[in-house]
This record gives C-alpha cells, structure tokens and sequence, in this order.
C-alpha cells in the first residue's frame, strides 16, 4: 500500500513539475494561430443592420430591409454574402455559399417560396449551395458548364488551413467535401453580347 502511495505521489510530482516547466506560453503555442483575416471579426459595418436568428452558429444573418436579407458567412476567408430577396410569389437567392447542405436549411427559415437563384459567376465560392435548386439563373458559357459539373479539388481549397475561423458546422464533413453538380436553367448573355463569364461580372 505505502509503495503505491509513493508512486502516486511521485506521478503527481512528476506532472507538475513537467506543467511548471512548459508554462503557459507553451500551451498557447500548442494551440493552432488563428488566420489573420479572422480576427477582427465580427466586422463593424455590420452593427447598423438588425441581425436576426441569432442562434444560427455558421451565418449572420441581417434583414437590410423589408422582405431583403443579407446572409452572411463569416468563418470562411471569402466571408461569402448571400442575398435574398422575397417577393409576392417567389424568392431570389444571389450567391448561394460554399457550405450548401447549411446555407439552404438557413433560406428555408427565412421564406417558404419557392426559391431562384442568380449566380453573378461561378467560381466554387459562389456555386456551392447550387445543386439544391431547380431554377438558377446564369451564363450559359463553357466555363460556366465546366464548373456546373461539380469538384472536390476547389471545394477542398475552401477548408485548407487557413481558410477556416473556428469550428465547422456539425452536419459538415470536411473528408467528403465536394460541389455537387448542378444545371443552369437560364441562360443571360451581357449588353455586348459577349458570352464570357467574365465579362458579366467584372
């Protein structure tokens, strides 16, 4: 029993005596840097416009105005911004984001109708929530059906480290991330008639 006693004393010892070398700036160095980006979040000019559904841990989402909401996602380093905007019959979404399973479970707390959705472009940090929607509005150029048809390369770049401020979402998989295909429905060409992507958006 005392032998025992003597090894437990000594372990406890031993602990704190490794705790008191290390130090709490050794801890913290342990800890992973947070992005330079991140860390001035959240950004003040948001502090004029109401913020509602407080609750959500991914997005900030603020009504701007009557019927118009801002859907903002902050712990990713594009800080993607959706909008949307409910009309008397239907829903415009501009720029669905890159966590799509969250983003569209986000829209569906803010309107019941039926939702269109308007891609300015279609670089992945824009066409993630995509494949959740019957009716998308956009170029019908070969970049844009190149990207239509989905990538885990892109996707993956937006969860590099990095790229992330804080947790995922629980319903996330980081391991199986990828933009899912997706269809345009419509098809818009520029004043000049150009059928660049590029063009329509710069």
């Amino acid at each position: 029993m005392n032998e025992a006693c003597s090894f437990f004393r000594c372990a406890v010892c031993a602990v704190i005596f490794v705790c008191s070398m290390l130090g709490p700036s050794s801890f913290a160095q342990s800890k992973a840097e947070k992005p330079e980006w991140c860390k001035n979040l959240p950004r003040p000019e948001f502090a004029q416009l109401k913020r509602i559904l407080p609750e959500e841990p991914w997005f900030e989402i603020y009504r701007v105005a009557p019927g118009t909401f801002a859907i903002y996602e902050p712990h990713q380093s594009e800080e993607s911004h959706l909008y949307l905007i409910v009309g008397q019959k239907q829903a415009l979404l501009s720029i669905p984001a890159w966590a799509s399973p969250i983003s569209a479970k986000v829209v569906s707390r803010l309107t019941s109708r039926p939702v269109v959705v308007l891609n300015s472009h279609t670089h992945d940090d824009h066409v993630g929530g995509n494949w959740q929607y019957n009716s998308i509005f956009g170029m019908d150029t070969a970049f844009t059906r190149e990207n239509a048809k989905g990538s885990t390369a892109d996707a993956q770049a937006e969860i590099a480290p990095g790229e992330i401020c804080g947790n995922l979402p629980r319903a996330f998989d980081p391991k199986t991330y990828r933009t899912k295909p997706w269809h345009v429905s419509f098809s818009s060409m520029t004043d000049s008639g150009s059928s660049s992507e590029d063009a329509w958006w710069k």
